[in-house]
């Protein structure tokens, strides 16, 4: 179960990563309103998590473009709120120009593609309000995927779409060339 909590001040960037460093295991993200949001994963939804990572950086090994991240990266949204998607791509061109200082800290705006795996402990509407809170805010492609309902959604541009219970996905021209192997990760 995600468990929401609620300081009496935000933790701003800074503290995050301090926070992070003092408890690495845990996935604490900040919501817009400050909150904090820690969500477990299983041993299944790891796999998935792992099988979902394998597949970015198979096609990133193959393109050398742009960079791949993990759920473990952080992504400051324009509104503050702060997301560790289960995986994400940004661009060469908006990467490159960072600072390694920079590159150190959380990424400051959306990915250009976030990927998200519903584990057994997140709650839908939560997992849609985290996606569609991407697509807003400048991710171009949003995928999530829902082994338990068998069902993906997709956002591109902004727009969400209810796939159901799909095999592939075809993640251009965001990620050209890339079909995400849908099954593979549902089966853990």
């Amino acid at each position: 179960m995600a468990v929401v909590f609620r300081p009496l001040s935000p933790p701003d960037d800074e503290e995050m990563l301090a926070l992070h460093g003092l408890n690495p295991g845990y996935r604490v993200e900040r919501l817009a309103d400050g909150s904090l949001l820690v969500s477990p994963n299983g041993a299944l939804g790891s796999a998935r998590n792992a099988e979902l990572t394998r597949q970015l950086g198979n096609w990133h090994h193959a393109r050398r473009t742009g960079k791949i991240f993990d759920s473990s990266a952080g992504f400051v949204l324009p509104d503050r709120s702060l997301f560790g998607p289960d995986g994400a791509y940004v661009s060469e061109e908006r990467w490159s120009v960072l600072s390694r200082a920079r590159q150190e800290k959380y990424f400051t705006g959306a990915p250009d593609a976030a990927f998200e795996v519903v584990s057994q402990s997140d709650e839908r509407a939560q997992q849609l309000a985290k996606c569609a809170s991407f697509a807003l805010q400048g991710s171009a492609l949003v995928v999530l995927i829902d082994p338990y309902r068998r069902t993906v959604d997709v956002w591109r541009e902004g727009a969400q779409a209810e796939l159901g219970d799909i095999a592939e996905l075809d993640c251009a021209p965001v990620m050209p060339a890339f079909v995400l192997d849908v099954a593979a990760i549902v089966a853990g």
